[in-house]
């Protein structure tokens, strides 16, 4: 709908989330619809104008996402064991819209959900683990998650269990196919489905030596 006329929207949007981020000295976290006023503000366009661009992002992730199908037959099959499980993220998005996006993906049944932008803690700084062990004092769980730093190193501070599953980009840049395509999109969207839809979906598809189990000929082609 829009041919995008007020500058560099990538700059303008993440500039405008980090300037809130800084104005709140950088305790507790933003959500998307505070980032959209900011741009209001900034560019000084009108409300609905701000909720179409808004709604355009936010329609756009939801609409690409797919799920890791292997992690999604795990999360089915716990379920089925009567674990509970509880959904943890560092994000923007509110908790509304995170479901929206679990459910696109086949995630139902889950227990809790806990998001940044809703709580005011964070993973990435152990305030997210502070509430999470505070909310859920006596239960016996292990944390599943594919960031190093806010998943896995701070819960082994903590003597917590967790379990590093990798994200597929990290899989395919430690992987022997790895090749930097710069700025060609062509390339680039080619390299978005063997990362996200094919090859690296499955965060088992790695094996040590940097090669890849292909399991069968479809995702081969």
């Amino acid at each position: 709908k829009y041919k995008f006329k007020y500058g560099n929207f990538k700059k303008i949007r993440k500039n405008a989330e980090f300037k809130i981020r800084r104005d709140n000295n950088y305790i507790g976290d933003v959500d998307i619809h505070e980032i959209y006023k900011e741009i209001k503000n900034q560019l000084k366009i009108n409300e609905e104008t701000m909720n179409d661009i808004k709604n355009i992002e936010i329609d756009t992730d939801i609409n690409l996402m797919i799920p890791r199908r292997e992690m999604l037959d795990i999360f089915n099959r716990l379920k089925a064991n009567n674990k509970q499980i509880i959904i943890i993220s560092d994000m923007y998005y509110t908790k509304d819209i995170i479901e929206k996006i679990m459910h696109k993906c086949g995630y139902y049944g889950y227990y809790d959900i806990l998001v940044s932008s809703d709580i005011g803690c964070r993973k990435d700084n152990g305030t997210m683990w502070d509430y999470f062990y505070k909310k859920y004092p006596n239960i016996n769980s292990i944390h599943v998650g594919d960031n190093e730093v806010s998943d896995i190193h701070t819960n082994i501070k903590l003597e917590k269990p967790a379990f590093h599953i990798i994200n597929g980009r990290k899989a395919y840049e430690m992987s022997k196919l790895s090749v930097d395509y710069g700025n060609n999109k062509d390339m680039n969207i080619i390299k978005g489905l063997i990362i996200n839809k094919y090859l690296f979906n499955s965060p088992f598809s790695l094996k040590t030596d940097k090669e890849i189990e292909i399991k069968d000929l479809k995702n081969y082609g």
